[in-house]
C-alpha cells in the first residue's frame, strides 16, 4: 500500500469504490501535463493546495445494500497516543514483517521495517524532496522500492527509484530514462522486472532492477498510455501479463487495458463489465486481482453519470459532489484473464478486497464484513473503534479473515499547502514541505477479524 494510494483516497475522484460515503477532492499533485507546464517557481516558492478544505470532494450517495447478518453496534474508543504527522504508506508481508513509508511535514520521506509485528521499528532510509505522492512497493521481507522525483520538483532531474534487496540494509538509487517526463505509475513484480509509465507517454521496462530501461510502448501507438486528467494505474502479475486503468476524463469512469507481451501491445478489456451498464450510468473498472497465474477477479462499479443531491452537508470549507451508485459487480477468470465470467452483483456495503477466490473483505464507512463463499453471504458488520474527532479509516490490509491492519488519518487541521522552495527563477532542485497543520496518521491491528482493534506503536520509524 502506497502513500500515493492514501493520497489518492483523500485527494482524487479516480477509481471510486462501492456504495459507502467516501470524500475525495478533485485536486491532484501529479497531473499528466508536460512537466514544464506544471510548476513555476515565483520568487523562489511554488505552492499547491494539498487537502480538501478549499477544494471540492466527491461522494457516492448511500444506497440500501446491507450485509445479510445483523451488525454489531459499537466498539470501545481509542485515543491514538502513537499518532504521528504526515502521510503513511504501509504493507505487512507476513504476520511479523511489515514496512512503512511516511512523508513528513519537513519534506523527508522515511522508510522503516518491523520484524516483530509492529512492536519495534528500524529506521532504514531517508530521502528528501520526494513529496507525499511517492509510490512505495513492499514486495517481501527483502525487496522494497520507493519511486519519485529527484530533488523535489526539479525537472532537470529525472525521476528515480530507490531499491533494497536485502531487507533495507543497503539501498541503490537508479534513475529513470532522461527526458522521459515525470512519473505517472510504477510497478515491480520482483527485484528484477519492473515498468515505468512516464508523462511523455512512454512505457519503460527493466529486467535488471532498474539499471537499464527499454522503451516498449508509447501513447502514439497505444491508447492505453494516453495521458488524461485521471490518475492512471499500472499492474503486472508476471513478466508478460499486466493491466492498465486509464480514462479520457473523470466522468468517463476507468477503462481496463491488458497486455500479454510485457507491455509492448495493449488491448481494451471490457468483458468483465459486459451488460452491467444502464442508460445514464458510468462504469468504473478496477485492476484485476490474481491469486496465481490463472485464478483472479476484477471489480466493476456502476454509478450515475451525473451528480445528485448529497445526503449530508459537506464539511466546513468544502464543496461536495455526489453520484448515485447502481451496483458493484465481480467477474472471475480461471485462465489468467483470457476469458472472464459474466459479472455478478455483490450485495454488500463497502470497498471490496480479496484474500483469495472465496474469502473476501468489505470495508465500509464504519466497519468491515467478511465472506467465506465468494460474496454470496456476508458476516455481521464489525465496527471500527470509536475514533477521536476528525479521524477516519483509510487503508485496510487483511492477511486472512482474522489478522489485519487499518491505517487512520486526521484531516481536521485546516488548509494545507505543499511548498516547493528554491532559488528565484530556478528549475530546481526544490525542497518540498507541508505548510499549515499537517495531517496525522495512525495504524491499528486486529487478530480476530475486526472484533477488536489495538494501536500499532510507530515510535522509531524516524
Amino acid at each position: 500500500m502506497g502513500i500515493r494510494e492514501e493520497l489518492n483516497q483523500a485527494l482524487q475522484v479516480d477509481n471510486l469504490p462501492s456504495s459507502w460515503l467516501l470524500p475525495r477532492t478533485m485536486m491532484r499533485l501529479d497531473e499528466s501535463a508536460p512537466a514544464s507546464k506544471r510548476w513555476q517557481a515565483v520568487a523562489g516558492v511554488a505552492a499547491v493546495l494539498l487537502a480538501g478544505v478549499v477544494v471540492g470532494v466527491i461522494r457516492f450517495a448511500h444506497v440500501g445494500h446491507r450485509p445479510v447478518q445483523p451488525a454489531v453496534t459499537s466498539q470501545a474508543a481509542v485515543s491514538l497516543p502513537s499518532a504521528q504527522e504526515g502521510f503513511l504508506a504501509y504493507r505487512f508481508v507476513s504476520a511479523q514483517v511489515g514496512w512503512v513509508s511516511a512523508f513528513r511535514s519537513d519534506g523527508r520521506t522515511v522508510v522503516a521495517k518491523t520484524s516483530d509485528g509492529g512492536k519495534h521499528w528500524e529506521h532504514l532510509l531517508e530521502v528528501d524532496g520526494l513529496g507525499p505522492g511517492t509510490p512505495a512497493l513492499f514486495l517481501d521481507a527483502s525487496v522494497a522500492i520507493i519511486a519519485g522525483q529527484q530533488n523535489g520538483l526539479g525537472f532537470t532531474f529525472p525521476p528515480a527509484i530507490w531499491m533494497t534487496t536485502d531487507g533495507g540494509e543497503h539501498w541503490d538509487m537508479r534513475a529513470a530514462p532522461p527526458d522521459s517526463g515525470s512519473l505517472m505509475s510504477v510497478d515491480f513484480i520482483d527485484a528484477e522486472h519492473g515498468w515505468l509509465w512516464m508523462s511523455e507517454g512512454f512505457l519503460y521496462q527493466t529486467i535488471d532492477g532498474g539499471r537499464h530501461w527499454t522503451s516498449v510502448a508509447s501513447s502514439e501507438t497505444s491508447p492505453a498510455l494516453v495521458g488524461s486528467e485521471v490518475k492512471p494505474e499500472l499492474k503486472f502479475v508476471s513478466p508478460t501479463v499486466g493491466w492498465i486503468i486509464n480514462s479520457p476524463s473523470r466522468n468517463a469512469g476507468g477503462a481496463l487495458y491488458g497486455t500479454r507481451d510485457g507491455g509492448r501491445t495493449w488491448g481494451l478489456e471490457n468483458r468483465p463489465a459486459a451488460g452491467v451498464g444502464v442508460p445514464g450510468s458510468r462504469i468504473i473498472m478496477g485492476l484485476p486481482t490474481l491469486f496465481n497465474e490463472h485464478v483472479g477477479m476484477v471489480l466493476v462499479t456502476v454509478t450515475s453519470s451525473s451528480s445528485i443531491a448529497c445526503p449530508s452537508p459537506a464539511p466546513s470549507g468544502m464543496t461536495t459532489t455526489c453520484f448515485q451508485p447502481f451496483g458493484t459487480y465481480v467477474s472471475v477468470t480461471g485462465d489468467g484473464g483470457q476469458t472472464w465470467s459474466p459479472p455478478r452483483r455483490i450485495m454488500v456495503d463497502g470497498a471490496v478486497s480479496f484474500i483469495d477466490d472465496r474469502h473476501w473483505i468489505a470495508r465500509g464507512a464504519n466497519g468491515i464484513s467478511t465472506s467465506t463463499d465468494a460474496g454470496v453471504s456476508w458476516s455481521a458488520n464489525r465496527p471500527l473503534p470509536q475514533l477521536p474527532a476528525g479521524w477516519g479509516p483509510s487503508l485496510l490490509q487483511m492477511r486472512d479473515l482474522r489478522q489485519g491492519w487499518i491505517s487512520l488519518k486526521d484531516w481536521s487541521g485546516g488548509r494545507l499547502a505543499l511548498l516547493a522552495v528554491g532559488a528565484a527563477g530556478s528549475k530546481g532542485p526544490f525542497n518540498l514541505h507541508i505548510q499549515g497543520t499537517p495531517p496525522k496518521f495512525a495504524l491499528l491491528e486486529t487478530d480476530d477479524g475486526g472484533a477488536h482493534w489495538t494501536e500499532v506503536q510507530l515510535a522509531g520509524i524516524d
